[in-house]
């Protein structure tokens, strides 16, 4: 009745589990050779977001999401809403044979082949046709329809993975054999190769806190490839993750690489800036962040960065007691892969408008940031950051908590607190 489709994505958990299960399967997987050097950097071990403190915990999280997900996909088809085929982000599987293993999983869920090949071929035209692109024709063999087509060996309505053997494709009406998609998947593949090896090289380095070697070799590879864009950004945003604390040159040689591939992304220069805040260069860091928002005036991350920025130069004006206990609880029983326990950030305290901190041993405090009535604080837990916004008004102090995957909730007192 709400006139709306759904995107399965069964594949996403499918593809987790397979990387859990055999992490060197899937980068030998012969499909690597024609995947993105930027692909490839995001499926390293170091990078790769199927490596857990917990695995046990997420494998089994995983699997009960998947067989829910089965169920709801099942019913969802039965009661007639539109079922559409899609694979999540560049992160999961290779690019074509993820949309097949889709197809696979849409079958096991109880939909037909035939329903499942039409959530990538009609169902989808009828989509974009509606939402997207109204005189935008295609997902069917019929006139005036873009002549995007698959000729298969064998019937795929009989076994669903035989849409994986085309004796070739029509695009836009240009027919290619199988003999020409093979030349051109082999033309990539070539084309990859020497950068696929730089980036593990390149990874290697940068880990190991090789800063020098690291920018050599990097701006070796711009020269050779200047088109390619060898490295997702959130790469070189996790090298700086980890070297932040012990080798700091580093870490800011992975986040200048990271503005120098993706100059016109306000996260790459943010990221700089907030970490050239960290380091005492105040002046260049509010460069970066001015530039980040000149790109992104609506990103609300650099603009709470700035906020904190203009609140570090102000005296602390927040009255805390004497001492006060920072916790947060990472026990979620409905996410029961985040993990167990409490997780305390910090004791806080002030003197003379000074704010102090005792750091704990459970998870050390990064970064603290006070000035007026707000404050920052920052630590980590299982290989993300987590910040702590806090603002006292009206007696009442509130704020808010983000961590890693999407965790971003309210907090507040609920209550005056004497000396807010």
């Amino acid at each position: 009745r709400g006139n709306m489709s759904v995107t399965a994505n069964l594949f996403a958990y499918d593809d987790y589990l397979r990387t859990i299960a055999d992490l060197p399967g899937v980068l030998a997987d012969p499909e690597m050779r024609y995947a993105s050097p930027a692909l490839l950097a995001e499926k390293l071990p170091a990078h790769n977001r199927s490596v857990r403190d917990n695995p046990q915990a997420f494998v089994r999280y995983l699997r009960s999401g998947l067989d829910l997900f089965r169920q709801l996909t099942r019913e969802l088809a039965r009661a007639g809403v539109p079922i559409l085929l899609g694979t999540d982000t560049e992160i999961f599987g290779f690019p074509g044979q993820s949309a097949h293993r889709e197809l696979e999983l849409l079958v096991d869920a109880g939909l037909t082949p035939y329903a499942a090949l039409e959530a990538g071929t009609r169902r989808a035209g009828e989509y974009v046709k509606q939402h997207v692109h109204a005189t935008e024709q295609f997902g069917t063999v019929t006139v005036g329809s873009r002549a995007d087509l698959l000729l298969l060996e064998a019937n795929p309505l009989g076994d669903v993975r035989r849409a994986e053997h085309p004796l070739g494709v029509m695009v836009r009406g240009r027919w290619l054999p199988r003999a020409d998609l093979d030349r051109i998947r082999d033309s990539v593949a070539a084309h990859n190769a020497p950068l696929r090896d730089g980036v593990v090289r390149l990874d290697s380095l940068i880990r190991a806190g090789d800063a020098i070697a690291a920018e050599q070799l990097f701006q070796t590879l711009r020269t050779a490839h200047p088109h390619d864009r060898f490295l997702p950004y959130v790469v070189p945003e996790n090298w700086a993750d980890h070297l932040e604390r012990r080798h700091p040159a580093a870490a800011l040689a992975a986040l200048r690489m990271n503005v120098e591939l993706y100059p016109d992304h306000p996260s790459t220069h943010r990221r700089l800036g907030t970490t050239l805040l960290a380091a005492g260069d105040t002046a260049k860091g509010e460069h970066e962040l001015r530039k980040a928002v000149e790109l992104g005036p609506n990103d609300a991350e650099t603009l709470d960065r700035l906020a904190m920025l203009e609140a570090s130069r102000q005296q602390l004006a927040l009255h805390l007691p004497d001492t006060l206990s920072l916790a947060i609880d990472v026990t979620d029983p409905g996410d029961p892969h985040i993990g167990r326990g409490r997780l305390v950030l910090a004791r806080l305290g002030t003197e003379g408008g000074t704010l102090s901190t005792q750091r704990l041993a459970e998870r050390p405090l990064r970064q603290l940031v006070g000035g007026g009535h707000r404050l920052w604080a920052f630590a980590e837990h299982d290989g993300q950051t987590i910040e702590v916004r806090l603002q006292c008004q009206d007696g009442v102090v509130s704020g808010r908590f983000l961590g890693g995957w999407g965790q971003n909730f309210a907090l507040s007192t609920g209550r005056p607190l004497r000396g807010c």
